[in-house]
């Protein structure tokens, strides 16, 4: 497992080695791909690299095969909700809006107010279920058209030799990305990948994963002396820093006969993950106590 070095994500890199049978190393969360990223759901595309560095790359995401239409709901669905957010803000900011809105909108907005003061874990639910209802998430892949082969090579190269994985690779890979969970955080930039110019990493992750699954890319570093084996597997997954939550990405990528690994590996990051919450709980308000592993993921 390749997590970024930042020191959030050190104590999953602990206690996942707690458990036996991982290797772990620090690599920085950009995972050098300095790529300029446009999502399925297109809008300004996003520079995810340090900021003192210009990306490469123009690096879209794309429909997976015999997906185009699930993506076309999610991007409606998206737009509809981004639609009446923006027609709420626009509401608020007018002279007389606020005050129509208070009489219009106030019997569900003060509910909803004192939900996410009050019960902010269940509000938070609610809309993340209204918001999977409205836009599904859609399998998507990578787009590598805009990045040569021979560049794709070279970054493999850097890459591997600067992580310090040139051999014993595992029959799993994991690259794994950070951001958090934020709500309504002025600091929220702070709170995500700093290498990926404070923006979550899981683009650059999957990336990475794409490049050194191909077979081209491979051939291409046994020629440089870096000789991966036939059955090993790269996978991206993101690290969730604010409630160490660990969920692996383009599981619709993965062949049925890793299915297994990949089934050991999320029990073991969920389990990582629950002891990274019990030993952060002791520092954080609300929580009385050393709680268990599983109490404190909850908190």
């Amino acid at each position: 497992l390749v997590t970024c070095i930042d020191t959030r994500s050190e104590g999953l890199r602990r206690h996942l080695e707690d458990l036996g049978g991982y290797e772990t190393l620090g690599f920085a969360g950009f995972f050098a791909v300095a790529i300029r990223y446009t999502d399925v759901l297109g809008g300004a595309p996003s520079d995810l690299c340090p900021v003192l560095i210009s990306p490469n790359h123009d690096i879209a995401e794309r429909p997976a095969p015999q997906a185009h239409q699930a993506v076309a709901r999610q991007a409606a669905g998206a737009a509809g909700l981004a639609g009446a957010e923006s027609a709420f803000h626009a509401a608020k900011e007018s002279l007389a809006g606020p005050f129509a809105l208070a009489e219009a909108a106030g019997w569900a907005a003060a509910p909803l107010a004192a939900a996410k003061t009050l019960v902010p874990a269940v509000a938070g639910e609610v809309r993340r279920r209204l918001r999977d209802a409205v836009a599904p998430a859609a399998p998507t892949v990578i787009d590598l058209d805009a990045m040569p082969q021979n560049e794709q090579v070279l970054f493999a190269q850097v890459a591997l030799t600067t992580m310090g994985l040139t051999r014993g690779f595992g029959r799993l890979v994991v690259l794994c990305a950070h951001g958090s969970t934020t709500e309504n955080n002025p600091y929220q930039a702070s709170l995500d990948c700093g290498a990926c110019g404070g923006q979550a990493g899981a683009p650059n992750a999957r990336t990475a994963v794409a490049i050194l699954n191909r077979q081209e890319v491979r051939a291409g570093l046994r020629s440089m002396g870096i000789d991966i084996p036939a059955d090993t597997l790269f996978v991206a997954a993101q690290h969730d820093t604010a409630v160490d939550r660990v969920p692996l990405l383009d599981s619709h990528l993965i062949p049925d006969t890793y299915r297994a690994d990949l089934d050991r590996l999320d029990r073991d990051l969920r389990r990582a993950g629950e002891e990274l919450a019990a030993e952060r709980c002791t520092v954080l308000p609300g929580a009385t106590g050393r709680l268990s592993p599983r109490r404190a993921a909850r908190h």
